[in-house]
């Protein structure tokens, strides 16, 4: 705790990512056991990937705040640097499986696991 009984960003930080994991999971586990037909997960997941990759390349033109600067940088980051790029898949793939996975867990489990 911060002095002045205010909480720190750290706690701030711990407190709106359990809120929103614990949201997110009742959303899932709500949505998959609607009655009726199901979407696919593979669908879902690479929609929020998706949205992901706009929100992330809003915020780096933001920082940049010049189009040109932004497609310079962006290009310096993928395609100028290959190695990094392929270091990057591993951990993406592992992801989109865990994603995935995570979409079976809770079509299957019960909300309380």
């Amino acid at each position: 705790m911060v002095a002045g009984g205010q909480l720190g960003i750290k706690a701030w930080s711990l407190i709106i990512l359990t809120v929103q994991n614990a949201s997110l999971i009742l959303t899932l586990r709500y949505t998959r056991t609607l009655p009726g037909d199901m979407y696919f997960a593979s669908t879902a997941v690479m929609i929020t990937e998706i949205v992901k990759v706009f929100s992330s390349m809003a915020i780096l033109l933001g920082e940049k705040r010049n189009i040109i600067e932004w497609l310079k940088f962006l290009y310096s980051i993928t395609v100028g640097d290959p190695l990094d790029m392929a270091k990057m898949l591993v951990p993406a793939c592992i992801y989109t499986v865990q994603n995935n996975l995570l979409y079976v867990a809770v079509s299957n489990l019960d909300a309380a696991t």
